[in-house]
């Protein structure tokens, strides 16, 4: 009796690591693939698989803007080629204050 006890721990440990592994592999598929703006709620696609900013927080967003607008016209065209500030101008998140009206 006390063998058949023995025998099952090994199979259920073994089976809440591969549990454990399902629910890992599911969060990696779910964040991979999008950009999550958390203060905005806004879940947009992303160029590439990677984990580079898949969270883009307030304070990432103000230091783009500040180095957007300590840098000159050909630096900022270079900037606006990067996809992710890209999204974020097509999100409004970033605006261009130079496309404001007077």
């Amino acid at each position: 009796m006390e063998e058949q006890i023995e025998q099952n721990k090994p199979f259920k440990i073994k089976l809440n690591y591969t549990v454990l592994i399902f629910i890992i592999a599911l969060l990696l598929g779910i964040t991979l693939p999008f950009h999550y703006v958390p203060y905005e709620f806004i879940v947009f696609p992303k160029e590439n698989l990677t984990m580079k900013n898949t969270f883009i927080f307030e304070s990432e967003i103000d230091t783009f803007i500040s180095r957007y607008n300590k840098a000159n016209a050909n630096q900022q065209r270079l900037m606006r080629l990067d996809p992710i500030v890209q999204k974020l101008f097509e999100k409004k998140l970033i605006v261009d204050s130079t496309n404001f009206e007077k």
